[in-house]
C-alpha cells in the first residue's frame, strides 16, 4: 500500500512540474487526504502533525491559487 502511495506520489509530482491539470487535480486530493491524516494524528505526534498539516495546507493553496499555469 505505501508502495503505491509513493509511486502516486512520484507520478503527480511529474505531472505537476510538466504544468497537467490532471496532476494538479490529484495533487490536490492527495494533499488534502494527507492533511486529514494529520489532523488525525495531531494528539499522537503533535510536533510533526502541526508541521505536516502547514505543507499540506501550503500545496492545497499553492495548486488552487496556480490554477491558470496548468494546461487541461
Amino acid at each position: 500500500m505505501i508502495l503505491a502511495l509513493g509511486a502516486l506520489e512520484i507520478y503527480v509530482g511529474t505531472q505537476i512540474l510538466e504544468l497537467h491539470e490532471r496532476g494538479r487535480s490529484i495533487g490536490i486530493v492527495l494533499a488534502a487526504v494527507s492533511a486529514f491524516f494529520n489532523l488525525l494524528f495531531l494528539f499522537q505526534r503533535p510536533f510533526s502533525g502541526v508541521i505536516g498539516l502547514a505543507i499540506d495546507a501550503f500545496i492545497v493553496y499553492a495548486l488552487v491559487t496556480n490554477a491558470e499555469a496548468f494546461t487541461p
